[in-house]
């Protein structure tokens, strides 16, 4: 799964701070919610690939949107034949 977050409306040291903010917020989220915070993989500072419960990640979405930020939703399907 997927998180991006357009910061295309902020200035740019508002960005910054914002990215370092949520990043920490996620990540906090993670914790609180006893998931194993191995479990996420940063792409880049917008970007984050998390194999997490629906409910922490519908939890952070909701964080992030109160934060007035947009949030796309990207599925990837991965199926491993063993």
């Amino acid at each position: 799964i997927h998180v991006n977050t357009n910061f295309t409306d902020l200035k740019k040291t508002s960005k910054e701070q914002q990215q370092v903010d949520l990043k920490s917020q996620f990540e906090q989220l993670i914790k609180e919610r006893n998931e194993d915070t191995s479990k996420l993989k940063w792409i880049d500072d917008e970007t984050v690939e998390a194999n997490i419960s629906p409910l922490t990640l519908h939890s952070f979405v909701l964080k992030a949107e109160s934060l007035g930020l947009k949030v796309q939703y990207k599925k990837k399907t991965i199926i491993e034949i063993v």
